[in-house]
């Protein structure tokens, strides 16, 4: 009998932490939606998505009523998971950290000094071989 309470109350604990890990993963993915159309706003394919995701979830609560059936209502989620890879896909493309650096290939093997530091600019090394 006493493994039993044990056991039901491990379950009961871990679906607790699941269903807080869940909201705290909902909020960071609301945020960052919110955040994706504060940035990126003029994006078309960002008010293509909300538009799906607004279209998904009235046929979702539309079927559902209708077929009294609460599988529809995933429809929500579907529509939810299209709007955070848009958000996704559009930060991504933005991000500084994915755009090649301004000068070519040539300039940077042939014109950088192989002894300069890393932490000093290539403009300068540039500059040091012109002159």
């Amino acid at each position: 009998m006493y493994v039993m309470r044990s056991m039901g109350s491990d379950v009961l604990s871990m679906g607790i932490v699941l269903c807080l890990l869940l909201v705290f993963l909902a909020v960071k993915a609301i945020i960052f939606i919110v955040n994706s159309y504060i940035k990126y706003y003029k994006h078309k394919s960002l008010w293509i998505a909300l538009a799906v995701f607004v279209a998904l979830s009235v046929a979702a609560g539309v079927l559902s009523y209708l077929f009294n059936n609460a599988v529809f209502l995933n429809l929500v989620y579907v529509g939810f998971a299209v709007l955070l890879i848009t958000c996704q896909v559009i930060d991504l493309k933005h991000r500084d950290t994915l755009l090649p650096e301004k000068s070519s290939l040539v300039n940077q093997v042939l014109h950088s000094s192989w002894w300069a530091g890393e932490d000093e600019p290539l403009e300068l090394a540039d500059n040091q071989i012109a002159a």
